[in-house]
């Protein structure tokens, strides 16, 4: 599902295109308990000392995380993204 890149923070990249909306996104995870800040093209989530950066592309930061685990995070993660109907 995603391919890792380790740096200070893991990047994650979904293998098939994805697209998603942003704000409807924010809004599911704050309702999951996360703090969420939407910047538009971005949105930083942040929840039990781990911060997910998401991009509308599927780009996914995760920060602290072990590579390791960062794989089984951001699946579990894309789960709660909402996929964009737009074509923008």
């Amino acid at each position: 599902m995603v391919r890792i890149c380790n740096s200070e923070a893991n990047t994650c990249i979904p293998l098939e295109p994805a697209r998603f909306d942003m704000e409807m996104t924010a809004d599911k995870l704050r309702d999951l308990g996360y703090r969420v800040e939407n910047k538009g093209m971005m949105v930083m989530a942040l929840k039990d000392g781990v911060e997910y950066t998401i991009y509308r592309t599927g780009k996914l930061l995760i920060h602290p995380m072990e590579k390791e685990r960062a794989k089984e995070a951001a699946e579990e993660f894309y789960r709660l993204c909402v996929v964009s109907v737009d074509d923008e």
